[in-house]
């Protein structure tokens, strides 16, 4: 059989380089391609992540107020309340040694105190009475303390958030407020120049109301 000729196959030779050759270089720009998307792929997943901790951060941070929150509501310790006596019998022995005492001294000192006459007591109702709308309402805190202050008629909110220690807080009083604290044995009122006194005990926390007419609450 003759063999082909030398021209054929060195032709045939050059189209299989050629071949190879243009192969390698479509390889060559997928991968030169391939390296400058590179730097794109890498950012943008850098970015996706920092987005996911960004967003686990404010999630945590959210959760700790609302914690922070619920803590400041819950009443006192029941430690607070150790004075108080344990056997049901001994407080009513103690409840009746007082009661008997109170009635004791008013039978014997209320008879002989001075009544005031209506002239005397006229100027002093004059000096005590407040203004309605024009008397301020001051609150302390003894110790950190969740408040809450609306107006009472129409319900819109004055003052919201955490009294730390010795912090204070003045609300005009208008026709009457609305208040409730999370901790209110650790908060104390007082209309104007008055006289200061404890919102309430521990256990304690629904709403209550401040009127203008005295120093009085009411329950809201």
């Amino acid at each position: 059989m003759p063999s082909p000729p030398a021209d054929h196959v060195s032709q045939h030779c050059c189209d299989s380089i050629d071949q190879q050759l243009a192969s390698a270089r479509a390889e060559l720009a997928a991968l030169e391609q391939a390296v400058e998307e590179l730097p794109d792929i890498v950012e943008a997943k850098f970015r996706l992540g920092v987005a996911a901790v960004v967003e686990t951060n404010r999630q945590v941070m959210a959760q700790q107020v609302l914690l922070q929150r619920a803590c400041a509501s819950l009443p006192a310790p029941r430690q607070q309340l150790a004075w108080l006596p344990r056997r049901p019998v001994a407080g009513v022995l103690l409840a009746s040694a007082g009661v008997g005492l109170i009635a004791w001294a008013a039978t014997r000192w209320w008879p002989h105190l001075p009544s005031p006459s209506p002239r005397q007591a006229q100027p002093a109702q004059q000096r005590t009475a407040p203004v309605a709308g024009q008397s301020t309402l001051v609150l302390r805190a003894q110790g950190t303390s969740w408040v809450e202050v609306q107006d009472l008629r129409t319900r819109q909110v004055l003052f919201v958030g955490l009294l730390e220690r010795g912090e204070q807080r003045s609300i005009r009083l208008r026709q009457g407020l609305r208040l409730r604290s999370g901790r209110p044995d650790l908060l104390t009122l007082q209309i104007d120049a008055g006289r200061v006194w404890t919102f309430g005990n521990a256990m304690g926390i629904g709403w209550r109301s401040v009127l203008p007419e005295g120093l009085r609450t009411a329950g809201a």
